[in-house]
């Protein structure tokens, strides 16, 4: 998949500056999975220290080509904590998106809804 087709992003590094394309949802899919990332609250017994989304929609009327730009991202941030399996925290990501992530409540969360056909049957 192309990068300029994502429009999902994930990423478990602070400053936002490794960014792992998740393909492309509608805006309703985006903002239903913000809502649910905002909602539910992350169990003690996780690895997520924490988890956040962030969702922009750019609506851009360019009157000389008579054109209307419509374009939307959501990024998603995971945090986890230091007894995370993956002891690297930078790897987060790397590992929910190659469908090897243990942790339930992450792969219920992110992995499932992103990532469905490497979290079938677990």
């Amino acid at each position: 998949m192309k990068k300029s087709e994502n429009n999902v992003f994930l990423t478990s590094d602070l400053l936002y500056s490794h960014l792992r394309g998740c393909g492309r949802l509608t805006f309703d899919e985006m903002n239903d999975l913000y809502q649910l990332i905002r909602d539910t609250g992350i169990p003690s017994e996780s690895c997520a220290a924490s988890i956040s989304a962030e969702l922009r929609q750019t609506i851009c009327n360019i009157q000389i080509f008579k054109k209307m730009s419509n374009s939307s991202r959501l990024t998603i941030r995971i945090q986890p904590k230091k007894q995370c399996r993956i002891r690297n925290g930078e790897k987060c990501a790397s590992c929910i998106a190659s469908g090897k992530c243990t942790d339930e409540f992450v792969r219920e969360i992110i992995g499932k809804k992103l990532f469905a056909e490497k979290y079938q049957g677990k």
